[in-house]
């Protein structure tokens, strides 16, 4: 009985976060005119708000035809954020309405007419149309060589506060017990306080997808073959172009030339792949989260 006060509310608060509200509660109160509190918020100055409305164009009866005059504005001048919105709105939508505009947003991506924060985002929307045809366009898009490059598209466009709650929350992944941050965690893997300044993201993604991979200093055992035939093995204290650190029961370290090495096998890391853990969308947070971990 309080639709109108609070649509009245909408119009006339000049606080962002109370526009956001008040679309989310007419939405839940099913508003007689939720069309006119979307196309509104649409054009409010604020991208939150904008994200907001973005979200309930599921609740419209939008045909086809009239759907392209409606997303297109998103991509050619909407935030990531309301773009991400759009794509996760769609994917709710009919299929049959939704078909062209996908198909279209594929081209684009293929052609880097989007942006790349969003790839994730559009190959979800598609998948949830469960039609063989439009998923098969996504092809070209999808990572192909090793494992990490099939989750390419977890690369950009996370939320960092989103992956900081995984990071430190999340039960199955349980990352903060053996990894610490600003104090915190454990200390069975590397600090990851600085992460974010000492590797790229791509790094980051391949060390939660391969984290065999590659050895953090002091946290790995490699096994060495040189190229006399001697077998070396240690706990990699560190390395670079020129040469690798071991440490072995010998009192001092061993410094062994990369020339001088035939074949090198890096003993399996005891964190499980994170692929097979975390959904995508969660990975592509949690590299938001630790590439600023600065």
């Amino acid at each position: 009985e309080y639709n109108e006060e609070i649509a009245q509310i909408l119009k006339s608060s000049d606080k962002a976060e109370v526009r956001s509200s008040a679309i989310s509660a007419l939405s839940s109160l099913n508003y007689s005119k939720i069309e006119d509190v979307i196309k509104f918020g649409m054009e409010d100055k604020d991208r939150n708000v904008r994200t907001a409305a973005i979200g309930l164009l599921n609740k419209l009866n939008i045909s086809k035809e009239a759907l392209p005059a409606i997303v297109n504005p998103v991509f050619e001048k909407g935030s990531i954020q309301e773009q991400q919105q759009l794509l996760k709105t769609l994917g709710s939508m009919p299929a049959d309405n939704t078909r062209v505009v996908l198909e279209d947003l594929v081209v684009k991506m293929i052609g880097d007419k989007l942006q790349p924060e969003v790839k994730l985002d559009l190959i979800e929307a598609v998948e949830s149309t469960k039609k063989d045809d439009l998923i098969a366009k996504l092809e070209p898009i999808r990572g192909k060589g090793t494992e990490t490059d099939s989750f390419k598209e977890a690369l950009l466009g996370g939320n960092r506060w989103q992956g900081r709650e995984v990071f430190l929350n999340n039960a199955t992944a349980q990352c903060i017990r053996c990894h610490s941050i600003g104090g915190e965690g454990g200390s069975v893997g590397p600090n990851l306080q600085k992460i974010g300044a000492n590797l790229t993201r791509e790094q980051i993604l391949q060390a939660m997808i391969e984290p065999s991979a590659r050895i953090a200093p002091g946290y790995g055992t490699v096994s060495l073959t040189l190229n006399d035939g001697q077998e070396v093995s240690g706990i990699l204290a560190s390395e670079n172009s020129e040469e690798l650190i071991l440490k072995t029961s010998d009192a001092e370290p061993l410094r062994i030339p990369i020339s001088r090495i035939k074949k090198r096998e890096n003993f399996p890391s005891s964190m499980p792949p994170m692929g097979t853990i975390l959904s995508k969308r969660e990975i592509r947070d949690v590299v938001e989260f630790l590439a600023n971990m600065k």
